[in-house]
């Protein structure tokens, strides 16, 4: 990752080194300034004591040749400056020697390198040579006791060309040093100009890096928060550079996904009834944050059974009770249970199985869904259990007039429910059959002869047969009971309810024949809705397992055998079939709730 601490880092260390060239190009020109001015007062001090010493000396030789007594007069005097003149120059050419100087009240040094350094020392040490030879004349020239004649005027005229030999020795080492001080402040200024350039290209990157990774990034954020602001959340940040800001964003994408993913698993557990869509919506939206085995519903419905709906499979099972739960609480490190309660009212509890071991972070989360997680599940409950009674009601409606008793009912239904859930395992009639259709039928099959409460009782309770025109009245049980149920279906529509839909088919259509010989409207095959088509089978064996006014029960085997007979005339095959092949079942809900 590039990241910005990263490349403040760098920015920092360009500064620093910008910085650190500035104050150093700087120093060196200060200081080069410093050396030429300590080198130039050194030069014009040793020029101007080279000359007064020079020229005192010269001097005061003419005086001597040309007036003997002013000379006597003054010969102290100047032999007394000679000497000073001569401490100077000696001054300067020790400064020279030794790189020290006293300059601007202190001890300076003077700084000489490379080549430069052997050719400054060379000329130093020859002048320093020309120096003491001509300070040896000078000495001659000043002692009084030097005789006046030929070889004096000699000496003298000697000395004046040697003078003009120092000043030459300080006009090479001026040149000398000039063209050094020339050679630095070239380097200085070229040395500046570097900085100058670099300074001015970490600027220009400086401008464009807190451009693009901090002004650019924070007006992104800035606008997006701008869009929330006016209620859209339809929105997200994208950068391309690999930074912190880029850490940022994903973590901010993931939240508004988050937030979205949440938003949908409200809308659908808030606005779906059925409770097993509830329960496989909300395993799978859940498993966005929390990877979920499965979950399962413990509650007890409205007919006081307690029993575990499973998410894995969508089935039910019965179970002895229901514990009671206050709050939410980790059973085991891996499963997490939640109660379900709204209104004041406790139904049950819901368990989600993890397939890790929950953390901290799982929990808060489950618990900051849990009111809407329980108030879609109280809701789904609570319609489940409304349409329960519904069609409770509307089956003991017919029970009271209908000489079959309730068992049959039971028992109708739950053979209805073993077909179902065997095409089901088949793999047939899965345009229609689903685990719902299987659910369904259990509660909509009851209703298959609702419509008998508008047949007179001299029909309904008559022990004998039938005549011609009773039994064409009894017919219209099956168009009265669809109308009851298309009226009740209507009115539930209007909510996207299609429960009642089933049961509308099954009173309808339970006393059609597959060969089209049945009755009310002599359909056949699949113009018969499939749950008729199961209940037809169901009701029929029934019928024949079972006890009425007008007959006795046949045996099991009898009955299995009218059932045989009629496949592909009476019944659909496939029902027949998988009728047949839940025989096992079949017999246990036939023992269990037989008539006594």
């Amino acid at each position: 990752m590039k990241s910005i601490k990263g490349k403040l880092f760098f920015v920092y260390a360009l500064i620093f080194i910008s910085l650190s060239l500035t104050i150093f190009s700087s120093y060196v020109a200060v200081d080069t300034s410093n050396q030429h001015l300590m080198l130039s007062e050194l030069l014009s001090e040793q020029r101007l004591q080279v000359e007064l010493v020079t020229l005192t000396t010269i001097n005061l030789s003419n005086i001597r040749l040309l007036d003997e007594e002013k000379y006597h007069e003054i010969k102290d005097q100047k032999i007394i400056e000679i000497e000073q003149y001569k401490i100077g120059v000696e001054k300067v050419l020790e400064a020279f020697q030794k790189r020290e100087y006293y300059f601007n009240n202190r001890i300076q040094k003077l700084k000489f390198e490379g080549d430069f350094e052997v050719i400054f020392i060379k000329a130093v040490l020859e002048a320093r040579r020309n120096w003491d030879k001509a300070y040896e004349e000078i000495q001659a020239l000043i002692q009084p006791e030097t005789e006046i004649n030929d070889s004096y005027i000699s000496m003298v005229n000697e000395f004046k060309a040697m003078n003009y030999m120092l000043i030459s020795d300080v006009d090479l080492i001026t040149r000398l040093c000039r063209e050094e001080a020339d050679r630095q402040k070239r380097i200085s200024s070229l040395l500046q100009m570097v900085t100058l350039v670099l300074t001015l290209i970490i600027f220009g990157w400086l401008v464009y890096f807190v451009k693009k990774s901090i002004q650019d990034p924070i007006l992104a954020i800035r606008n997006v928060f701008k869009e929330m602001g006016s209620g859209n959340f339809n929105v997200s940040l994208e950068r391309e550079a690999d930074d912190e800001f880029h850490v940022l964003f994903e973590d901010f994408n993931r939240f508004i996904e988050n937030k979205h993913i949440i938003g949908r698993l409200e809308d659908k557990i808030l606005s779906e009834d059925n409770l097993r869509v509830v329960l496989t919506e909300l395993l799978e939206e859940f498993n966005h944050f929390i990877e979920l085995e499965k979950i399962t519903i413990s509650y007890t419905d409205a007919f006081e059974n307690s029993v575990v709906l499973h998410s894995d499979n969508l089935n039910v099972t019965v179970v002895e009770n229901i514990d009671y739960y206050e709050e939410i609480v980790c059973d085991s490190p891996t499963s997490l249970i939640m109660p379900i309660r709204a209104n004041q009212v406790y139904l049950g509890f819901a368990t989600f199985y993890k397939r890790t071991a929950y953390s901290d972070v799982d929990i808060n989360f489950v618990s900051g869904l849990s009111n809407k997680v329980s108030f879609a599940f109280y809701k789904s409950l609570i319609f489940k259990d409304l349409l329960n009674i519904v069609t409770s009601g509307l089956a003991d409606l017919t029970e009271s007039r209908d000489p079959e008793t309730k068992r049959h009912l039971i028992r109708m239904s739950m053979y209805s429910q073993v077909i179902s859930k065997r095409l089901f395992e088949k793999g047939m009639h899965l345009d229609v059959i689903d685990v719902e259709f299987i659910e369904n039928i259990l509660l909509a099959a009851p209703m298959h002869d609702i419509g008998k409460v508008a047949v007179p009782d001299y029909i309904l309770l008559k022990p004998g047969k039938l005549t011609v025109e009773e039994f064409e009245q009894m017919k219209m049980h099956t168009c009265e009971g669809a109308r009851v149920l298309r009226a009740i279906n209507e009115r539930f529509s209007k909510y996207n309810i299609m429960y009642f839909k089933m049961a509308q088919d099954i009173a309808h259509f339970h006393q059609e024949k597959f060969n089209g010989s049945g009755y009310p409207e002599q359909v056949s095959r699949e113009q018969i809705p499939v749950a008729a088509r199961i209940c037809s089978v169901a009701d029929v064996f029934d019928a024949l397992t079972s006890k009425r006014p007008y007959k006795e029960a046949f045996s099991l085997e009898k009955s299995y055998s009218i059932i045989r007979e009629s496949s592909g005339t009476h019944f659909d095959p496939d029902m027949v079939n998988a009728f047949f092949e839940s025989q096992e079942e079949i017999e246990k809900i036939y023992y269990e709730y037989r008539e006594v």
